[in-house]
């Protein structure tokens, strides 16, 4: 939404005099008067919030042609800001606004397009949108253009062009693109490989709280990939990204507790993150808890529990927790005997030429 017109520095008395100034505007019909008042209210700045008279604001500002409120009317539709839900809706006014030059909507159709928003998936239409915004200087729209040649959506695949809107959006600091510009240059994708920048951009994004780069500069400090070895320093960065939700770091975290990976050993806590990691799907997490479960480390012995835990990870393809399910079904433990079961697990360990993990 556009909110600036307000400014947060104002006074109390300045604001009230603003709102007084946008109602008189407004009565005469003035778009722009219409449009502020609109963010006034959808805001609660100097009057009390109000969704629905926002929307009716934004309405008429945008029939008399204002981009900015025609911008504000597509986000209210597509997200039911004081009016029913309507994506189909949300599209044409984002549409009128891209078409006379405005960047947010011509960014907001391109996701529409991509996505299929209200509207008929389109990549190519979509990369259109992007692609325009992108000459305007749009963040997002440089970095979605960049996504598009890197995965061929509605253009050919150039990864040297991938890495040259990803590094115009880094470079204007765009933590998503930032952490694809250090991908790029971990494994070359349009460059040369250079693992010092990798690690440099992958921190740049991570500090402003991407958590795809504060795991991934974790893995840099635990392999030495673009800066030294530092077990303390990988795992502070996977905690930071575990703590943030992401799953892998989760299980990383619980690992490192299990072992002291860079941290004292404290098997409570390994069992705790694992689960986490687990419960949200991981099946390295699923085996790592499945084990603290059988042994006792951490937590007491459950070995009802611990099959469970070793069937996911196990139909999830980890080659140990296939194992430990053999010798589950085999020996009884947690669930009954079933040599059929026990072979089956077994067999498709050697079947794929697997080792336990």
């Amino acid at each position: 939404m556009v909110s600036d017109t307000i400014s947060p520095q104002a006074t109390v008395e300045d604001v009230d005099e603003q709102i007084m100034e946008y109602r008189r505007m407004a009565e005469q019909g003035d778009k722009f008067a219409l449009c502020n008042l609109g963010v006034a209210y959808y805001a609660g700045m100097g009057v009390a919030k109000d969704q629905v008279e926002a929307f009716k604001l934004f309405k008429r500002s945008a029939e008399l042609g204002d981009v900015d409120a025609q911008f504000n009317l597509g986000v209210a539709y597509m997200n039911g800001y004081g009016i029913n839900q309507d994506q189909a809706e949300a599209v044409k006014w984002y549409r009128k606004a891209a078409e006379a030059g405005h960047s947010n909507s011509q960014e907001r159709l391109g996701q529409a397009l991509h996505f299929g928003y209200g509207v008929k998936k389109d990549y190519a239409e979509s990369f259109k949108w992007y692609f325009e915004a992108s000459k305007l200087g749009h963040l997002e729209s440089l970095y979605c253009v960049g996504v598009a040649y890197a995965n061929g959506n509605g253009v050919s695949t150039d990864k040297g062009k991938a890495f040259s809107y990803f590094k115009k959006a880094a470079e204007l600091g765009y933590a998503s693109a930032q952490n694809n510009l250090a991908t790029a240059y971990i494994y070359g994708s349009g460059c040369a490989i250079d693992l010092v920048s990798a690690f440099t951009w992958y921190k740049r994004a991570a500090n402003q709280g991407d958590i795809d780069s504060m795991y991934s500069i974790s893995f840099c400090y635990e392999k030495g990939e673009g800066v030294a070895i530092d077990k303390f320093a990988a795992f502070k960065c996977y905690k930071r990204a575990a703590e943030a939700g992401h799953v892998n770091a989760q299980t990383k975290v619980g690992a490192c507790y299990m072992t002291g990976n860079g941290v004292n050993i404290d098997v409570v806590e390994g069992v705790k993150w694992s689960r986490k990691a687990a419960e949200s799907g991981n099946v390295e997490a699923s085996c790592n808890l499945a084990l603290a479960l059988r042994n006792g480390e951490g937590v007491a012995i459950d070995l009802v529990e611990s099959f469970k835990w070793f069937k996911i990870a196990a139909e999830g393809g980890r080659s140990e927790a296939q194992f430990y399910l053999s010798k589950a079904y085999r020996s009884g433990e947690g669930v009954a005997i079933n040599d059929l079961e026990a072979d089956r697990w077994a067999r498709m360990i050697v079947l794929r030429g697997l080792h336990p993990q």
